[in-house]
C-alpha cells in the first residue's frame, strides 16, 4: 500500500484549498451581517464567479481536473457537481443552508430561508425561486439532494472521468493529484 498523502503532498494541497475555500466564506460571512437572504445570495453568488473566478464551460467533455475541487479553484472552471459542491460548503461555512437541488439536467443550489431562492451555477449564478425552476421542469422533477448524495455524484463523476482516459488509472490519479504546486487565489 502506497501512502499517497506523503507522495503527493495530498494533505498540503488539501489544507491549502481548505484556507482559500474558508477565507472566502469568512469574507462573505461579515459582508452577509445584518443583511436580508436575498442580498447574502447575491453576495455568495460574487465571491464565487467574480471574487474566486469560478465558472462552468460547456466544453464536452470535460476534463478530469475540472471535477477535482483543488484543481476547479485552481484553474477556475469546474465540473457541474464540483462548482455545486464548491457553492455548498463556501455558503454553509458563510452560516447559509445550502443544499444542491437535481433537476433533469444540472444541479442548482438552494439556500433556504423565508423564502428559499434558487442559484444557477452554470449561468454565473443567476438568482431565481423555486417557483421559477418548478415551472420550468416540474415540481417531481426537482430532487434535493442528501449530502450523501452529492459526494456520491461528485465521485461518480470522477470515476467515470478517470475510467474513461486511455492511460491507467493510477497515473490518473497521480496526474489528478499534482505535485503539491500551490494554489492561486
Amino acid at each position: 500500500f502506497v501512502d499517497l498523502r506523503d507522495r503527493y503532498g495530498v494533505t498540503q494541497i488539501v489544507a491549502h484549498v481548505d484556507v482559500v475555500l474558508r477565507r472566502h466564506a469568512n469574507s462573505l460571512a461579515k459582508d452577509c451581517v445584518g443583511k436580508g437572504l436575498p442580498e447574502c445570495v447575491e453576495l455568495l453568488t460574487e465571491c464565487i464567479h467574480a471574487k474566486m473566478g469560478l465558472r462552468w464551460v460547456a466544453a464536452q467533455p470535460l476534463a478530469l481536473d475540472h471535477y477535482v475541487v483543488h484543481k476547479a479553484v485552481q484553474s477556475g472552471i469546474g465540473g457541474q457537481i464540483t462548482l455545486a459542491l464548491i457553492y455548498v460548503m463556501v455558503a454553509r461555512w458563510a452560516g447559509l443552508h445550502a443544499t444542491v437541488v437535481k433537476s433533469p439536467d444540472q444541479y442548482l443550489i438552494r439556500v433556504d430561508g423565508p423564502r428559499p431562492i434558487m442559484v444557477d451555477p452554470l449561468l454565473g449564478g443567476r438568482i431565481t425561486t423555486r417557483d421559477d425552476y418548478a415551472r420550468a421542469w416540474g415540481v417531481g422533477n426537482l430532487h434535493v439532494m442528501t449530502d450523501r448524495e452529492v459526494l456520491l455524484e461528485h465521485l461518480r463523476a470522477l470515476w467515470n472521468l478517470t475510467t474513461s482516459q486511455s492511460e491507467p488509472m493510477s497515473a490518473s490519479i497521480a496526474k489528478l493529484l499534482g505535485d503539491g504546486e500551490p494554489i492561486v487565489n
